[in-house]
């Protein structure tokens, strides 16, 4: 199992893209292994819970996002994406569940404004391929 720990390396880095590639690696297996864990969360979570994930996901590849805001998407991934949990939902109730979706939140608030248009098809795209097209009723 994977130790959060291997994450605070993250947080006092000379953020380099190798060194955040390194990580990633380090964390999740391979950056593939990130995909497969988003690919569980989408099974166990929906569409609507795994869409933010998405993006974040494809906010992290975009070569334009800064080194900073990259490492704050690793680790919020890492934490809502990881099997380990600091604060579990067993021992602390409610607050097991809040601190995932808290980490996520807050991550997601400060790269949102990198999430292109491409990028939103791009997430659309993934979100039909894995749970089927989703049609809105227009009502007249």
């Amino acid at each position: 199992m994977i130790e959060r720990a291997a994450i605070v390396p993250l947080l006092r880095c000379n953020c380099k893209m190798v060194y955040i590639m390194d990580m990633i690696n380090r964390i999740f297996g391979t950056s593939g292994r990130l995909w497969q864990y988003i690919k569980q969360y989408a099974i166990k979570m929906g569409r609507s819970a795994t869409r933010p994930v998405l993006e974040l996901y494809f906010v992290l590849k975009a070569p334009t996002t800064p080194i900073g805001d990259k490492v704050i998407i690793v680790t919020a991934l890492a934490y809502q994406l990881l099997p380990s949990d600091l604060l579990s939902k067993k021992k602390f109730g409610i607050i097991g569940l809040l601190d995932n979706a808290v980490t996520l939140a807050i991550a997601y608030n400060r790269v949102k404004k990198r999430v292109t248009p491409e990028i939103k098809l791009e997430v659309e795209n993934v979100l039909n391929n894995w749970f089927g097209v989703e049609y809105k009723i227009i009502e007249k």
